[in-house]
């Protein structure tokens, strides 16, 4: 799997995990954090595909049972992008 395929798809599963998805140029760093109840995670598309990836593959990390069902490429990649390889 490519890594932009991977990135959408990584994406996908993170909008219909986490309240809020922003993925937006603008100054500010990408992370996962909490505004009040909402759990959100913040994708900024100035910076590397390989750091969003690497935010995207932590914020499903925490949702392991939901990556346990994901096809061995995608949690391989998880596992890469998070350094539990």
């Amino acid at each position: 799997m490519k890594r932009q395929e991977l990135f959408d798809y990584l994406l996908g599963i993170a909008e219909s995990v986490y309240d809020r998805v922003i993925y937006e140029k603008g100054d500010f760093q990408s992370g996962i954090c909490r505004i009040r109840q909402e759990r959100c995670i913040f994708l900024n598309r100035n910076l590397n595909l390989d750091i969003n990836l690497r935010i995207l593959a932590e914020a499903l990390e925490e949702e392991w049972l939901l990556v346990s069902e994901m096809p061995p490429a995608v949690q391989r990649a998880i596992m890469h992008y998070t350094d539990k390889s």
